[in-house]
């Protein structure tokens, strides 16, 4: 794990849909042994209702030692709810705790955070899927590991289009089936 991760109280995960950005996330948020609570888009605003409702954030979500906010979508054009999770990345980030933001769609919610989180205070991760034939074929090849099957089965898993992540593990089971 790249020690500014790390050293950061916000992390922004950013990148095509599929490409893992929960995963990472996750994996970021719990470093060094932290626990982490996950916020999906759906948990994300029902805790802005209750910050609305209540006139203050639920202490578990402000004490917490990680939290991964999943999934934002629109906070761009929703000034209120871009108001609350500035104000909760800010008191969190006060109190050094960790907070790890994906975005869920390229719609500028993320830069709309952004925007208000001190200058070193964030880091920005941007994932995307390996373009090179090496890359894709380094990702088969280890989930063929991980499924206990021949390397070789990867063959041809870097032509398949569009090359998802998804579709190549789900290629690689249906090839694990056929081998029995």
């Amino acid at each position: 794990m790249p020690r500014l991760l790390k050293q950061r109280p916000v992390v922004f995960v950013l990148g095509p849909a599929g490409v893992g950005k929960t995963s990472v996330a996750r994996r970021v948020a719990g470093a060094d042994g932290r626990s982490v609570t996950y916020l999906s888009g759906a948990d994300v605003s029902d805790a802005i209702l209750d910050r609305t409702r209540n006139g203050y954030w639920e202490p578990a979500l402000l004490s917490s030692a990680a939290v991964v906010l999943d999934g934002l979508q629109y906070v761009s054009c929703r000034p209120g709810v871009k108001d609350f999770l500035q104000e909760l990345l800010a008191h969190r980030s006060d109190a050094e705790r960790m907070t790890v933001v994906v975005e869920a769609e390229s719609d500028g919610s993320a830069a709309a955070l952004m925007s208000r989180v001190g200058v070193g205070e964030c880091a920005t991760l941007g994932l995307r899927f390996p373009s090179s034939r090496s890359g894709r074929m380094r990702f088969a090849r280890r989930y063929c590991d991980e499924l206990g099957i021949e390397r070789s089965m990867a063959r041809g898993t870097d032509q398949i289009s569009p090359w998802r992540y998804e579709a190549v593990i789900a290629e690689l089971v249906k090839r694990k089936g056929e081998a029995c």
